[in-house]
Order: C-alpha cells, then sequence, then structure tokens
C-alpha cells in the first residue's frame, strides 16, 4: 500500500564517473520515459558511485543492484519488477 507521494518502486541510476561515461544518461532517460509512457509510480533518480565500477553502468531498484546495463536491459528489469511487485498484491489475500 503506498501512503502520500511516497512511489511503491524507486530506481536509481549511478552517475559515477564509469556510469556516466558509459552511458548513464541514456539509461535515466528511457527509464523515464518508460513511466511516462505507461503511467508507471515511479521515482528515478541518480545515485553516487555504487563501487562497481567494473560493471557499469549500474542501477538499482529497490535497493536491488543491476549491473551492465543498456538502456533496454534496464527497461526490462524496471518491467519484471514492477510486474512482481504488483503480483505480491494480487496474491495475497486481505485481512
Amino acid at each position: 500500500m503506498v501512503f502520500g507521494n511516497e512511489s511503491p518502486m524507486k530506481v536509481q541510476v549511478c552517475k559515477g564517473k564509469s556510469c556516466s561515461e558509459r552511458g548513464a544518461i541514456y539509461l535515466e532517460t528511457r527509464l523515464n520515459a518508460d513511466i511516462r509512457k505507461f503511467d508507471y509510480d515511479v521515482t528515478v533518480e541518480a545515485c553516487l558511485c555504487q563501487g562497481k565500477c567494473a560493471n557499469s553502468p549500474v542501477i538499482l531498484i529497490n535497493g536491488e543492484t543491476f549491473e551492465r546495463m543498456n538502456p533496454v536491459t534496464a527497461s526490462q528489469n524496471l518491467v519484471k519488477k514492477l510486474n512482481q511487485f504488483k503480483s505480491s498484491f494480487i496474491s495475497k489475500p486481505w485481512k
């Protein structure tokens, strides 16, 4: 359940030097376009270096790290996590 202005999902795009050099801005652009296009309730924000520079660019979805992202795989991971999030509410009976 979501209260106030809090989004159920938070995506962070690493903006460290290595991630930035390897296309973090394109990841952020794609993810924001997906959110607008499909009207997802997701917050996308930048974060500092995650220390995974050898496997950059990196995103985090609700704290889970995804490495070696490109715009397509970042979008696919977002959709997958959203589907898991939605199904967790459907499969649990309300009390």
